[in-house]
């Protein structure tokens, strides 16, 4: 699903980046010439095209940097270190870039965590069981 945002930095900077977003739920593997279809769940995001006050940027790499989404549009050389210039993604760009993935991630810890409860209900009954028929060795 490719999508254009649009939004205003804090320094009031016009940004607009189409983003491409793309779930992989199957993917075609080979193991040693046999070739089988797996279930996976990949995300893949990729910028298209981005423009900064309507110019083209040198880069365009999503990343995360001090707790927030940003995209790198550029890489600045001073003296022997390279200084990334990053943009950061507002909150609604997030959530729409996102969100579909944490809500799929969520779904899947609680299940996980009602699944090790459920272990757990079951290794504490059975371990009960276990200690009360337990004789004393004299």
């Amino acid at each position: 699903m490719t999508s254009t945002y649009t939004w205003t930095t804090p320094r009031g900077a016009n940004v607009e980046a189409v983003i491409t977003v793309e779930h992989i739920t199957r993917e075609h593997r080979d193991l040693d010439g046999i070739g089988y279809e797996a279930e996976c769940n990949r995300w893949i995001r990729t910028v298209e095209r981005m423009t900064v006050n309507g110019q083209p940027t040198k880069m365009k790499a999503l990343g995360y940097y001090n707790a927030q989404h940003v995209i790198t549009i550029d890489r600045i050389k001073r003296g022997h270190v390279y200084d990334s210039v990053m943009v950061a993604l507002p909150a609604d760009v997030v959530e729409a870039l996102f969100g579909e993935e944490k809500a799929d991630k969520a779904r899947r810890d609680a299940a996980a965590e009602r699944a090790e409860a459920e272990y757990q209900r079951h290794y504490q009954a059975v371990k009960k069981m276990m200690d009360d028929d337990a004789e004393p060795y004299c």
